[in-house]
């Protein structure tokens, strides 16, 4: 019962990476960013059950390569808290925010790791103009497979009658169950700390989203063929969330050829962050320009 979690090796923030509070009309939403500018060349966008903090390793090897970079939670993740109540969320509201941190930021190169991709496209088709280019990092172009659906009604179920803390008990007694190893204790308090921290609502209205989201590749395959560069990326060893196969089709009805990070799982980020930083940044270049 993993829930896709992204586990970054260490908690403890890079050289040259600092936190960062962005104003919204919706409030204060947490953010890390490396210290070489004053602006943002990529926007960093996590998954599920995840936050800024999955980017870690990653944020450093893209600065060292001469990029700015901004890594942010979504509302009612980790440290950007948001209402306890589901109905206050939706694919819309989460792509309106972003649009509203890329606007802070003049012009991004969008990446979203998978929820987070769904938000990203959603994003990049309500306001093209406000981004240099998309990445889908191990993201999928619709709800995930009918596999994952019990999982994820289970815990939209529970949801409203346990707590956050009640809920990774539970979560936790399962992964053992499950023989899953637990990772360094640091890390392992950081989970636990983030996932309690996290809004009951969000997490639920995200799992609903997984289960019911519209394949929109066609709309997003109009705009990537007059002006937005796009790629679809995923970890070699993925079988997480979306299957290699759906994520390989997403690329080819995009028209773009798909990208197999070897050595990867559903994390490239953690997993492979120095063949994801390459990636990213040949990527960027190739960009269309705006």
């Amino acid at each position: 019962m993993l829930l896709f979690v992204s586990i970054p090796p260490s908690i403890e923030l890079p050289s040259g990476v600092e936190p960062l509070q962005l104003f919204l009309p919706q409030g204060e939403l947490a953010a890390l960013r490396t210290t070489s500018a004053s602006h943002a060349d990529f926007l960093l966008v996590p998954g599920f059950t995840g936050s800024k903090e999955d980017f870690l390793p990653l944020l450093p090897l893209l600065a060292e390569m001469g990029w700015s970079v901004l890594a942010v939670d979504q509302r009612g993740q980790y440290e950007s808290p948001g209402p306890q109540e589901e109905h206050h969320y939706s694919l819309a509201k989460w792509a309106a925010e972003l649009c509203e941190v890329a606007k802070q930021v003049d012009g991004v190169h969008l990446v979203g790791h998978s929820f987070g991709g769904l938000v990203c496209r959603e994003a990049a088709l309500s306001h093209p103009d406000l981004f240099h280019s998309l990445t889908l990092l191990d993201s999928g172009p619709a709800a995930l497979p009918q596999r994952h659906h019990n999982l994820l009604a289970l815990l939209m179920s529970v949801i409203p009658e346990m707590s956050m803390q009640e809920i990774w008990k539970v979560k936790e007694q399962l992964d053992r169950k499950d023989g899953v190893d637990p990772p360094p204790e640091e890390i392992h308090r950081f989970l636990e700390k983030r996932w309690i921290a996290g809004s009951p609502g969000a997490l639920c209205a995200m799992a609903h989203i997984l289960t019911v989201c519209p394949d929109r590749t066609e709309e997003l395959a109009s705009l990537v063929s007059t002006r937005l560069s796009c790629l679809v990326a995923f970890g070699e060893e993925d079988d997480t969330s979306w299957t290699p196969d759906e994520m390989t089709d997403m690329a080819w009805r995009l028209g773009q050829p798909p990208v197999v990070i070897p050595g990867a799982g559903h994390s490239p980020a953690v997993e492979t962050p120095d063949i994801l930083a390459g990636l990213l940044t040949g990527f960027a270049h190739r960009a269309k320009p705006q």
